[in-house]
């Protein structure tokens, strides 16, 4: 293994966790890839593996970190979600405050390196003839050329997915069926998006372009893996905002408090942030709370997740929500009289 490729960010970990989340997600890997046919050696097994950490291991990165990606996939033996799982949030650059050199070295032909230093993340033209991973990753997504592309519009889930294929296809020769399946579960992971006009949500959009992409890309999926590739899309969704569905409040809270530093950075430099401060990101949470409606938490399609386990979490995710708008509003007021005490 190249370990020229990563930095130095290990060293703040104790050793003892990153062996044993390492050898997790190699074992994950492992198992996964072998139930799909393919075989990778232990030098390619350690390399996915240290990719993975390496693009978690952030220290912004308060909740979407390498416990988020053990967790999502715990109890499931499907090997396509399991791999989803590991990889669907390995880019979230506008908490970590770059798309890395390491990430970069598989998002080349997206972007000119103008348009990256200034932020802008505007597709280059996709040529679907020398490049056909990449347009059938973008056809599933809903991209094309010269978009524009918004961490808060799939960007950081378009990325993940087109880094998965690329590394996927080149280390262990996953098929574009395989690839397109991962890509469908990952797209899914895009949270809190409302239903359209006609009535149809995420889960119903994704069918339409998995089965418009099976046609043009020759995926040579049947209606039937079609229905399970959405089906199963759905239920990592479900898993990646479990916390909505919990009863315990406190252990839903306590989920909500790791995104506040994770999305405010000044709140991760522990003793160095004012009360001013707090307070703003506490108003942005509860601010994202109140516009956040509890229908669009939780996917299903076709009946599964059954209606039944449909309503008990959207109720859970309803109870939740309120819970914290009126515990985030209690912690604005506490926060208010000590910043007004501050002034004096």
């Amino acid at each position: 293994m190249n370990m020229g490729l990563f930095n130095n960010r290990f060293h703040s970990l104790p050793f003892h966790t990153f062996e044993t989340d390492l050898q997790r997600i190699i074992n994950a890997l492992d198992k996964s890839l072998a139930e799909l046919h393919y075989y990778a050696d232990d030098d390619k097994l350690e390399d996915l593996g240290v990719f993975i950490i390496e693009c978690m291991a952030s220290t912004s990165r308060n909740y979407h970190g390498v416990e988020h990606i053990l967790d999502i996939w715990e109890g499931s033996s499907d090997p396509i979600l399991i791999l989803s799982g590991l990889f669907h949030d390995i880019v979230y650059y506008h908490i970590d405050g770059q798309v890395s050199p390491l990430q970069m070295k598989y998002l080349y032909s997206l972007f000119d390196e103008d348009a990256l230093a200034d932020k802008r993340h505007v597709l280059l033209p996709i040529d679907r003839e020398k490049d056909p991973l990449l347009s059938l990753v973008a056809a599933i997504f809903n991209f094309s050329s010269e978009d524009i592309l918004s961490p808060f519009g799939g960007a950081n889930e378009f990325f993940s997915a087109v880094i998965t294929a690329r590394l996927l296809h080149e280390m262990v020769g996953v098929s574009y069926q395989d690839l397109a399946a991962i890509a469908v579960c990952i797209e899914a992971t895009v949270p809190f998006r409302k239903r359209d006009e006609r009535g149809n949500g995420p889960m119903e959009w994704l069918y339409e372009r998995l089965s418009s992409a099976n046609g043009e890309y020759g995926l040579e999926m049947d209606e039937a893996g079609i229905v399970e590739a959405v089906q199963r899309a759905a239920e990592l969704s479900n898993r990646d905002v479990t916390s909505f569905s919990y009863k315990e409040e406190a252990r839903f809270l306590d989920m909500t408090w790791k995104l506040i530093p994770e999305s405010n950075g000044t709140l991760r430099q522990r003793h160095l942030y004012t009360i001013s401060e707090y307070g703003n990101a506490l108003k942005k949470m509860l601010k994202f709370f109140c516009f956040l409606d509890h229908d669009n938490v939780f996917r299903s399609f076709q009946g599964y997740p059954n209606k039944e386990v449909m309503s008990d979490m959207t109720n859970s995710a309803a109870r939740n929500i309120e819970i914290a708008r009126l515990y985030l509003r209690a912690k604005i007021a506490s926060i208010s009289v000590l910043s007004a005490f501050a002034q004096l």
